[in-house]
């Protein structure tokens, strides 16, 4: 029997990934504590500036927002009502934190629930429609595909968000920011790049070492500098949990076993948080994630679909786990793009489709999006401009089917959508999908999937639709006010008071 070297096989795939980061300048000779000696050479020089009667890196208060990339609502509940998260458990419980038992503040992620589309609406304080990063796989402007989960398109994300990001809209302000996250490599005054050994994870899948590599260096930065020095934001970035729910599923007795030994992990980083406060330190701790998963067991091979159409090089589609996004000839009609909306809803395992119909002319008037189900019905979301907290519209939701039509009387803000949402009550649905289609570049037309289906085959769990497992998130805080009610995580740094109140 012949026998394989492995090595001969992955060691050139992780020379290629690794090279990946170099050619893009996104790895350099990267250790544990390279963040803290970063941070440390912009102090020396803001000591210097203050010296001169200009401005200063230090500051009162510290926001630290860990975000646990793919962390549902089911496998925080379950971990917590086992008792596995001991950590967690009381650092974030009374009398300084929002967990009580096994029960915590929702929020709702962005649509379409995945990475790259939450994790900018987290770290700019924007809506998609304020940010038009729209899937982790977009349509650029040559009608090519740019797949922001490839390492080589890093540098356009930050091209297309740098400006909008708290790291920039601090380092205006004179003040410091932190950022352990890879994709957002550049905004911050110190950042975590990538090691070889962080290059080789990322290649082979195993997550677990790029999470231990972002601990270790945050547990030395937040040890070597004094807390009075801490920057206004810490953004941390943490991926193996998600990792781990795509191959093993959701909710799986190997995702608790990933956040258990997450949670243990977190103890140093509490401690220096916990010593921090002692010392007088304002430290805000938000534990939050961008995405809940659900078991897919089916695909829908939609792209093989679509290329039978007659139309089908007029139509433009981009395939993101489980959604799938469409534009349009710009010449059908409205009823064409209807019919297509209701026959594309009529493939087997597709649950719904929702089609832009039109946007308020010039500001004027109502725009609608229609949402046509398999089963023949069809809800409406009617809007118009009108001043309001999270958007500068109001909403009205109606449902019909061949019986009846139910819905609302009026118009009323997105906040309310939010507020009312929990994991029976879908009301996140209105102000979700109103986000997505006012965004400049948005599709007319999306596909979502029964909640056990997707349209890519690769996971025993999946993210993109619109369930409530994959929007509302858990949001754990220590010393911050959130409040109790369901709100955007857009919306989670002006909450935490690093952009302003003013409306985005």
């Amino acid at each position: 029997m012949r026998h394989f070297d492995t090595k001969s096989i992955i060691r050139p795939l992780l020379c290629a990934v690794a090279t990946g980061f170099w050619a893009y300048g996104l790895m350099g000779c990267a250790t544990s504590n390279g963040v803290a000696h970063e941070y440390r050479e912009a102090l020396r020089d803001s000591d210097d500036l203050e010296s001169n009667g200009h401005t200063t890196l230090k500051g009162p208060r510290t926001s630290l927002v860990i975000m646990v990339d793919g962390l549902g609502t089911s496998t925080l509940r379950a971990g917590l009502r086992a008792g596995q998260l001991p950590e967690i458990t009381r650092f974030f419980s009374a009398p300084h934190g929002n967990l009580r038992g096994s029960e915590f503040v929702l929020a709702r992620g962005s649509f379409p629930t995945l990475t790259y589309p939450n994790l900018v609406s987290l770290v700019t304080g924007r809506a998609v429609d304020g940010h038009g990063i729209l899937g982790n796989r977009l349509l650029g402007d040559e009608g090519e595909i740019i797949d922001f989960e490839n390492v080589l398109n890093w540098k356009k994300l930050e091209h297309k968000i740098s400006p909008m990001t708290a790291f920039s809209v601090l380092r205006n302000r004179g003040q410091a920011s932190v950022s352990y996250s890879y994709p957002l490599f550049n905004g911050g005054t110190a950042n975590q790049r990538p090691s070889f050994e962080v290059a080789a994870g990322y290649a082979s899948k195993d997550y677990d070492v790029v999470d231990i590599y972002t601990l270790e260096s945050l547990g030395m930065f937040l040890e070597s500098t004094p807390a009075h020095r801490w920057p206004r934001f810490i953004f941390v970035h943490l991926i193996n949990v998600d990792g781990v729910e795509h191959e093993k599923g959701a909710n799986t007795p190997q995702v608790l076993e990933a956040l258990r030994i997450l949670d243990r992990r977190l103890a140093p980083i509490f401690h220096w948080v916990r010593k921090a406060e002692n010392e007088g330190h304002h430290t805000d701790t938000v534990l939050t994630s961008d995405h809940g998963f659900v078991n897919v067991s089916y695909q829908i091979p939609i792209e093989k679909l679509v290329a039978r159409l007659p139309s089908a090089k007029e139509l433009k589609l981009v395939v993101d786990n489980r959604v799938a996004s469409m534009y349009l000839p710009s010449g059908w009609s409205l009823r064409t793009r209807r019919e297509a909306a209701r026959e594309f809803s009529q493939i087997s395992k597709i649950g719904w489709t929702a089609l832009r119909q039109r946007l308020p002319a010039d500001g004027e008037g109502i725009g609608r999006i229609s949402i046509f189900y398999a089963n023949g019905s069809e809800a409406r979301i009617d809007f118009k401009n009108a001043q309001c907290d999270y958007g500068p519209w109001a909403a009205r939701y109606t449902y019909v089917n061949k019986v009846t039509t139910r819905g609302q009387s009026g118009f009323h803000c997105p906040e309310i959508y939010d507020e009312l949402s929990d994991t029976d009550s879908y009301t996140f649905v209105v102000s979700s999908l109103l986000e997505y289609f006012r965004a400049e570049k948005s599709p007319d037309l999306v596909l979502v999937p029964d909640d056990d289906a997707d349209f890519s085959g690769a996971y025993r769990g999946n993210h993109g639709g619109l369930t409530s497992e994959e929007v509302l998130v858990p949001m754990l805080a220590r010393h911050a006010r959130l409040g109790r009610k369901v709100f955007p995580v857009h919306r989670l740094l002006h909450k935490l008071e690093i952009f302003s109140e003013e409306k985005q």
